[in-house]
């Protein structure tokens, strides 16, 4: 199916530019070859139309719309006052994973979600049937992280993509971006991939696929597929000044999405390992500014006491080039390590300190560990007590109480005011 897919604005160029050949003063031969020509090229678009027809109908049981409920504090230029909890309802994509329900989304598509509902297409052929089903899910991992998310739902038999696949986006490759933009479900954009590996903040250990296939809000958490209908990517977020597509999309690569699938299908979250130090990417002005004999690697800019750096020795000023048997080139490559290294199980670092080289060894601590979320569908408005805080709590309620930890640290009486799990800030922009 590659290179049999073309839209329908790209499509009318064509046809646009076949007409006007055709036009021009031309011998009788020309006129022949330019017609026959046309006749070749208009087989060829039908040919592209019928292969991305059937590539939609493959990918289409796949892809789901998500909606979720939940809670806010509304903030300057909501209807309601500012410092306010009321209701939240939102909408995104995801797409299954597993055939027995298993499903990738992003994880700022379902943060404080206390009801998440996923519509699947059926993919029934009779136009009288309903071709959609709904149902609950709950969620089965959250990696913060690369901001994804993994549901389950109580289906089998499902189609889905295969992770398994070895495929990689390559820079100017056509893809199509699935999902529910603005809640348009099953939609579909075509485009190019306009960089791969793209790291949106220095030392910022995730990278994403660019492309400016079309992404509004509603795509988040939907596949970017090639051509043969294989994924490439989790759809995440744009860059825009006017709220919509403006040609700058983002999606999770595919080995990021395995990877994060693999340990939340396994262990229900994903957190790195603690190893206690302020890293940074080297450059050519520190290179220069701090007289380093290293040309690549992570500079120690801090060590806080007591913890798994310190203990091991590092000082400020080492330049690590080596973890676990791996090379380290920049603040990515030492992120990236750390989710493989398990807490309590030391390990060998490769260290930089002037012109010696060191060998040490780190044992990483447990990662902290957010606090779980408490069972907050009876919340009421006028039940809470509404802090400008950037928090926002309850009353306990026997409700409430029975989803706490016995072993919270705090007595559980009347007029208690846990803070539910996350605070309320500031989100990046994304497609949600």
């Amino acid at each position: 199916m590659k290179n049999r897919f073309w839209n329908s604005s790209l499509r009318g160029s064509l046809l646009a530019l076949v007409s006007g050949l055709l036009i021009l003063p031309a011998s009788g031969a020309q006129r022949l070859t330019a017609s026959n020509g046309a006749a070749e090229t208009m087989h060829n678009l039908q040919l592209m139309s019928s292969e991305m027809e059937r590539l939609s109908i493959a990918v289409a049981p796949k892809v789901v719309q998500i909606a979720t409920q939940g809670l806010k504090i509304t903030g300057n230029g909501d209807e309601q006052p500012a410092g306010v909890l009321v209701a939240e309802r939102g909408r995104g994509s995801g797409f299954f994973v597993s055939s027995d329900g298993y499903l990738l989304t992003n994880a700022h598509v379902i943060a404080d979600a206390i009801r998440i509902t996923v519509v699947v297409q059926s993919g029934v052929a009779s136009p009288d049937a309903d071709r959609t089903r709904e149902y609950v899910a709950r969620v089965a991992g959250v990696d913060n992280d690369n901001d994804l998310a993994l549901l389950k739902i109580d289906a089998e038999g499902l189609s889905f993509f295969d992770l398994n696949r070895g495929v990689s986006a390559r820079q100017g490759q056509l893809v199509l971006a699935y999902g529910n933009p603005m809640g348009l479900s099953q939609s579909a954009t075509l485009g190019l991939v306009s960089a791969v590996e793209r790291q949106l903040i220095p030392d910022d250990p995730r990278v994403y696929i660019q492309t400016d296939a079309p992404l509004n809000p509603g795509n988040s958490g939907g596949p970017l597929v090639d051509l043969d209908g294989h994924l490439l990517g989790v759809n995440t977020m744009i860059l825009s000044q006017s709220g919509g597509s403006e040609g700058i999309g983002f999606a999770v690569p595919l080995d990021v999405a395995r990877y994060s699938y693999s340990i939340l299908r396994e262990k229900g979250t994903m957190a790195r390992p603690m190893l206690g130090v302020q890293p940074r990417s080297l450059t050519p002005e520190l290179i220069a500014g701090l007289h380093l004999k290293a040309t690549e690697g992570v500079l120690v800019e801090d060590v806080p006491p007591g913890g798994p750096g310190a203990d091991a020795g590092l000082q400020p000023g080492d330049v690590i080039s080596g973890l676990a048997g791996k090379p380290i080139r920049n603040v990515r490559d030492l992120l990236r390590v750390e989710y493989q290294l398990s807490p309590g199980q030391a390990s060998e670092l490769t260290v930089l300190r002037g012109d010696s080289p060191r060998a040490l060894r780190i044992t990483p601590a447990v990662p902290r560990s957010s606090p779980a979320a408490l069972p907050s569908r009876d919340i009421t408005d006028k039940d809470n007590l509404i802090l400008r805080l950037s928090m926002y709590g309850a009353t306990l309620t026997p409700t409430l109480a029975s989803g706490l930890d016995a072993g919270a640290g705090f007595h559980r009486r009347a007029g208690d005011c846990p803070c539910l799990a996350g605070t309320v800030g500031a989100k990046p922009s994304s497609t949600r």
